[in-house]
């Protein structure tokens, strides 16, 4: 562990741990990760680097190419990692797949609550009042459309776009404008989620 001098590196100088953190600032800002997990990735990345550092061999390589190296190395398993397990959580699974709960054998959608089921079926019930105060709204709302977009607001309460399009005999590009047109308007009206169901 010496340089071309033949005197040992110090890892705790100054220039050299400012050198570190420029290199491993650098795989933070590269690495394509949500903002929220840079800091810990940058962390992490402290944390693997700083052992492998005792390998340093001034024979070998010059010290900034050695850390650049080492940090670059760690940097790419880390990111493995991290998008394998992005890619596991996000796994898509069928609520009917039978699993074991206990002792029992029970499908999926069993196992779990009623809304994290809704949230996976994409649907999200309201209760009879609000559904009422919706149904009311909505009504004053269709008096205020300019005539062109009532057929479609009607058309949206019960169908996708892409259906409505079809019922309508309009291009579905055409239809997806004027859905968000309307989208904008129930937001100005304080009805932000009215095309939902």
């Amino acid at each position: 562990m010496r340089n071309n001098d033949n005197k040992p590196i110090d890892f705790n100088d100054p220039q050299v741990q400012q050198l570190l953190r420029d290199k491993i600032r650098h795989a933070v800002s590269r690495s394509r990760l949500p903002h929220s997990e840079r800091e810990d990735f940058g962390q992490d990345l402290w944390v693997r680097v700083w052992p492998r550092l005792a390998a340093f061999d001034a024979g070998r390589a010059p010290l900034e190419v050695f850390i650049a190296l080492v940090v670059r190395c760690c940097a790419i398993d880390l990111l493995g990692r991290y998008w394998s397990q992005q890619r596991r959580r996000w796994e898509t699974v069928s609520l009917n797949r039978v699993t074991r709960h206990g002792t029992d054998e029970v499908e999926l959608a069993q196992t779990i609550g009623q809304r994290e089921y809704d949230a996976r079926r994409g649907s999200y019930p309201r209760g009879a009042q609000d559904l009422a105060v919706l149904a009311l709204d909505i009504e004053v709302l269709l008096d205020q459309l300019p005539e062109e977009l009532i057929p479609l607001a009607k058309e949206l309460m019960d169908c996708t776009v892409t259906e409505a399009a079809r019922h309508l005999g309009r291009a579905r590009s055409t239809v997806q404008s004027q859905a968000q047109r309307l989208q904008r308007i129930g937001e100005r009206k304080g009805l932000r989620d009215f095309l939902k169901k």
